[in-house]
């Protein structure tokens, strides 16, 4: 069973160490469960964190980190060792791996391939004025929102109201906004500009993560 992104499958509702057991315990044949989950993620379950919670969500807390306690947690460096480049090395005939044992000491291969480094570019270039400004601020506002620790959808609207902010600090009018999303009450996964969908790959694509 493969889980990306760990963290959304734990709290309410979701997996716990007994569910874990049971699955491995419930006939003949060998199961495997992988999960990764980012370095920031993981260190929320780190014991000193438990002091800072009181109550339910002390109790929440303390069973979701049951559930990595039944881990076996293998760290993924964000760049590959020298005998990982070299054997990329040999496939060195794909363009995009040749493009990214060129940048290797600066990003990680994945990234590069992902590509992480030119979807951040795309982010920090669209704040230039004329281009796409508000969507670098929508993008702005929605990583601050997985930053604050929010891992359920975003709405369209709120996202719409959380942005202006950027926007003013940035210059406002200044700089020659394009036309704002249609309103929206759902979740954002509605079609952003293209530089809102380039740029929320790319906060994925810069980050370490273990597994």
């Amino acid at each position: 069973m493969w889980l990306d992104d760990l963290e959304n499958y734990l709290g309410r509702d979701g997996i716990t160490a007994t569910m874990l057991r049971s699955l491995s315990d419930s006939g003949p044949g060998h199961r495997v469960v992988l999960g990764t989950m980012r370095v920031e993620e993981y260190r929320r379950f780190e014991a000193r964190e438990e002091s800072r919670l009181t109550g339910s969500d002390r109790d929440a807390w303390r069973t979701q980190r049951e559930v990595l306690q039944e881990a076996h947690v293998i760290p993924l460096p964000r760049r590959w060792s020298e005998y990982e480049c070299s054997r990329a090395a040999a496939h060195a005939d794909d363009a995009r791996i040749a493009a990214a044992l060129h940048t290797c000491d600066r990003f990680g291969i994945a990234e590069t391939i992902a590509p992480g480094p030119e979807l951040m570019a795309a982010w920090q270039n669209a704040w230039a004025p004329g281009t796409n400004p508000r969507a670098a601020a929508l993008v702005t506002a929605a990583v601050d929102c997985r930053r604050a620790g929010l891992r359920s959808a975003v709405t369209g609207d709120l996202l719409q109201l959380l942005h202006e902010p950027y926007l003013a600090e940035r210059g406002g009018s200044d700089l020659r906004l394009e036309p704002s999303p249609p309103p929206s009450h759902g979740p954002a996964h509605r079609p952003w500009p293209p530089a809102v969908c380039s740029c929320t790959t790319a906060t994925a694509a810069t980050r370490p993560s273990t597994t």
